[in-house]
């Protein structure tokens, strides 16, 4: 930027009155200090590198730092609205939003970056608007934001009183509201609920079905039908109120739930007493229970009735994994990338435990306590231990199995060691552009797999066929990491403890810098103030 002043923090030319950050612009790397080119009119690549400095520093030798009476470390903090206390997407789900991003802020103000497919979210304003834009609390100041989930072009709101809020997209009834109309604010739908899981991953990200869990133990469905996913006893296609969910008696009282896949969509049900209980689409085997028969209600697993289940994943709802509380993992459905970890790629309509797992994984010192990786289209799974090893399995056409190689496994390898976070990227539709970020228990970022759009951040587009750091200044302060978008574009945000938001990757629709369209392959500091 030539002839660049400082004012209060950010850098303004004279000559165009163009404004920019100082976030946007200087960039700490291995302790070096660099520029940052983001956008044509920012970019200022000819600018020699600041030199064995860190960032305050730099910035405390910056002429007329303390413009306004702003200290150097202001500059680096101050922000619009607040800090942000959540980001989309939070817990373990399939929901993937298309090219747009919801943030909340500590005052409880929700706002939307990105994408505005067809006026959804910003009545009145052009189709894909770009920039931040404010969407309407109607709950705030009584109950704070539990989390949001994202789900191609609909929205769910849940606040910690239990009430579900919705907006968006509402072709398959999915909102639950009554009817099938487009909602352009925060609509009630449901009370009393503990838990949304939706589907929004598979071939056709727009079809969608959504289970709830109330804190009574009841379960509820809405939405997309044809495969009898919703189990209440019926295909209809579109059911647009909640309705119930048929269950078993004497299974136990359901305590999590999942939704998966899209147009060909499975659900899952655990119970209090480790039963798990399914329903939907069986094509591959997925219900196993045997058959490829598709169930309209839900039925117990009997192949795992010894078993006591503490979680599931399912990609697509093809394929399934299951852990249990003595530590197995169990595999069945659909095996075409070797997914299943048992050695083959045949299907299974059984669950099978899996023993292909490698050391350091011991059943009994090191177990496995976490599953990794739905959300897939092309099947691809982790598994995380005790100790933090990460093991991943199936497909790898972009590197993201983190091996070294491009070659599909159908037996876990060990990819990373002292792993306490995994976040897998993934996409509304076609969503076989996988891309991992881990960070590990002594604060080092890395990223592998699918980069064609500069989400792994490592200042190219090259795909990254094996975990390689992430030159990252703040990973020890990391709160939380979400990823979205569409197909291959696909978006990385993370969010730091103090509230501050940085991201790389897919930026058509500026949902990670307003300045530009291009594509950002670096992490960079975004939702600044203005």
């Amino acid at each position: 930027m030539a002839n660049a002043i400082l004012s209060g923090y950010s850098l303004k030319e004279k000559q165009t009155g163009y404004r920019d950050y100082i976030g946007n612009i200087i960039h700490l790397e291995d302790d070096v200090v660099t520029t940052i080119e983001m956008n044509t009119e920012s970019n200022i690549s000819n600018t020699l590198k600041i030199g064995g400095i860190n960032l305050d520093a730099a910035i405390s030798n910056i002429d007329a730092v303390k413009t306004n009476g702003i200290t150097s470390s202001e500059i680096l903090n101050q922000k619009r609205f607040g800090d942000i206390r959540l980001m989309v997407n939070t817990t373990d789900n399939s929901a993937v939003g298309e090219r747009y991003n919801f943030i909340v802020t500590e005052d409880e103000e929700i706002f939307l970056i990105g994408r505005n497919p067809s006026n959804y979210f910003v009545n009145g304003q052009a189709d894909d608007i770009l920039g931040l834009h404010s969407i309407r609390n109607p709950k705030q100041g009584i109950s704070k934001i539990k989390e949001i989930l994202t789900v191609y072009w609909s929205v769910y709101v849940l606040y910690e009183d239990g009430d579900l809020y919705v907006m968006g997209e509402n072709n398959n009834g999915q909102l639950g509201i009554g009817n099938l109309s487009i909602q352009y604010a925060l609509t009630f739908s449901a009370d009393n609920v503990v838990k949304v899981s939706t589907s929004g991953v598979g071939v056709d990200g727009s079809v969608i079905s959504v289970l709830i869990l109330k804190n009574d133990g009841t379960v509820w469905a809405c939405g997309y039908n044809n495969f009898g996913q919703l189990g209440i006893g019926s295909t209809t296609t579109n059911e647009n109120i909640w309705r119930q969910s048929l269950i078993p008696m004497s299974v136990g009282t359901p305590i999590d739930i999942l939704m998966s896949g899209t147009r060909i969509s499975s659900a899952f049900i655990i119970t209090d007493t480790g039963k798990l209980l399914v329903t939907g689409y069986n094509g591959y085997g997925q219900l196993g229970d045997g058959t490829t028969v598709n169930k309209s209600s839900f039925s117990k697993v009997l192949a795992l009735d010894t078993e006591i289940v503490t979680e599931i994943t399912s990609n697509e709802g093809i394929s399934v994994l299951c852990l249990t509380q003595s530590g197995k993992v169990f595999s069945w459905g659909y095996n075409g990338h070797g997914e299943l970890g048992d050695g083959t790629t045949v299907n299974k309509t059984l669950p099978k435990e899996v023993t292909t797992i490698p050391a350091p994984y011991n059943s009994v010192s090191n177990p496995i306590v976490k599953l990794v990786g739905g959300k897939a289209h092309y099947g691809m799974y982790g598994l995380l231990s005790k100790n933090g090893d990460l093991f991943t399995v199936g497909y790898n056409g972009y590197g993201q199995i983190g091996d070294g190689t491009t070659v599909n496994k159908s037996s876990f390898v060990f990819v990373l060691g002292n792993v306490k976070y995994v976040e897998v990227a993934t996409s509304s539709i076609y969503s076989y552009h996988r891309t991992l970020w881990a960070l590990t228990n002594n604060n080092i970022l890395y990223s592998w797999g699918y980069n064609g759009e500069g989400q792994c951040g490592q200042n190219h587009t090259t795909n990254v066929l094996q975990p390689t750091k992430v030159n990252f200044e703040y990973s020890g302060d990391i709160k939380q990491i979400t990823m979205l978008g569409y197909s291959s574009a696909v978006t990385v945000y993370i969010l730091l403890n103090d509230g501050r938001i940085y991201a790389c990757g897919d930026n058509d629709y500026q949902q990670v810098s307003k300045n530009t369209s291009a594509t950002i392959n670096r992490l960079v500091y975004t939702f600044q103030g203005e």
